[in-house]
């Protein structure tokens, strides 16, 4: 074994103590032990200044950080990473396509603790208190959709943009908000809006369908009456001809009539 990797050596003046020292280095050896490894696999490094690591950084970077020069606090995986403190480069995914699409891939989500987990579950296994929505739905009708433009430091093309601002969600419908550590409105659950869109639209479908049945009945009220007023009209004809034949009638007999006192005087 490596001496340089023993963190303690012992001396008659601590031979009586092996057991005690042994337990209080073991945690310092495991560490040199694993940098030990990791630095001959040449698979990872700590940060830029080198194989020794100060002792008030924290943090360690795997892969060739060159691009760190000055900043702290940041974490390259496979990747030469930037000189930006407080950030986080993740080789190889950028340029590995995966659409979310058939039944494996999924969202990758991260909390204000840097925990990462997946989203995209929607198995009855996960949930409970499982309701309609209803009404419930109706809380978008109060957002205000905007367009905009992130800060020139996030965004550096300036792209317009176009969503909600999150402190505004928050007055109307605080459940549709995630927030910092500090309880500070932070982002907007976009995915929740989906499923609420998607029951107004039902609703609103609902709602479109009981129109078209009562139009349908209207229309075959409306059909009837046609109908019966064509009938009626055609009956009105008929007893206009009747009335016709029977006028023409009596002034035949009316005529004769005359006819007959003229030659009888």
């Amino acid at each position: 074994m490596d001496d340089s990797l023993w963190p303690w050596s012992p001396t008659p003046a601590t031979a009586g103590t092996t057991k005690d020292a042994f337990e209080t280095a073991l945690p310092a050896l495991a560490e040199r032990l694993w940098l030990s490894r990791l630095h001959r696999s040449r698979s990872f490094r700590p940060r830029a200044q080198g194989l020794q690591r100060k002792p008030e950084e924290r943090g360690w970077e795997a892969g060739s950080a060159v691009d760190v020069t000055t900043a702290s606090n940041v974490i390259a995986i496979g990747a030469s990473g930037d000189d930006l403190g407080n950030s986080c480069f993740i080789g190889q995914i950028y340029t590995n396509v995966q659409p979310q699409v058939g039944t494996d891939p999924d969202l990758v989500t991260i909390n204000n603790r840097g925990r990462l987990g997946r989203a995209n579950v929607s198995s009855r296994r996960y949930k409970h208190d499982i309701q309609p929505m209803n009404k419930a739905s109706e809380a978008i009708y109060t957002l205000k959709p905007v367009s905009f433009r992130y800060h020139r430091e996030y965004d550096q093309t300036q792209t317009i943009a176009f969503g909600l601002i999150a402190e505004e969600v928050a007055e109307v419908a605080p459940h549709l908000v995630g927030r910092n550590p500090d309880g500070q409105p932070e982002s907007v659950r976009y995915e929740q809006i989906n499923a609420m869109l998607l029951n107004e639209f039902l609703k609103e479908h609902a709602k479109v369908e009981e129109q078209n049945c009562k139009i349908q009945q209207q229309e075959s009220t409306i059909a009837e009456l046609q109908n019966g007023i064509t009938t009626l009209i055609a009956r009105i004809e008929e007893q206009d001809v009747r009335i016709q034949r029977v006028s023409a009638q009596m002034e035949m007999r009316s005529a004769d009539a005359r006819t007959f006192v003229v030659e009888n005087q």
